[in-house]
C-alpha cells in the first residue's frame, strides 16, 4: 500500500511547478499546437542538399553568397 503524501509536500511541489513555467500543474494544451507555419513557401517546393565547403564556394562565386540565390542561378544557368 502507498503512503499517503501529506499536504504541505503537494503545496510545496506545486509552489515549485508555478514557478518552473506550468501554472495549470499536469496536463493542459501544448503551446502553438494546431496553428499554421509562420512562413509559406514562396515558389511551393523545398529542396534540401548537401554540400561540401569547396562546393559552397564554388557556389558563392555564381552568385552574391547567398546560398539560396546561388543553387538559383546554378539551376537557371544548367537547366
Amino acid at each position: 500500500m502507498r503512503a499517503r503524501v501529506p499536504d504541505w509536500l503537494k503545496e510545496q511541489r506545486r509552489a515549485e511547478r508555478r514557478m518552473l513555467g506550468n501554472p495549470k500543474g499536469w496536463g493542459g494544451h501544448r503551446i502553438g499546437a494546431g496553428r499554421p507555419p509562420k512562413e509559406k513557401p514562396i515558389q511551393g517546393l523545398f529542396v534540401s542538399i548537401s554540400i561540401n565547403r569547396i562546393q559552397e564556394m564554388n557556389l558563392s562565386e555564381l552568385g552574391d553568397g547567398d546560398i539560396n540565390k546561388d543553387v538559383q542561378s546554378l539551376i537557371d544557368r544548367y537547366v
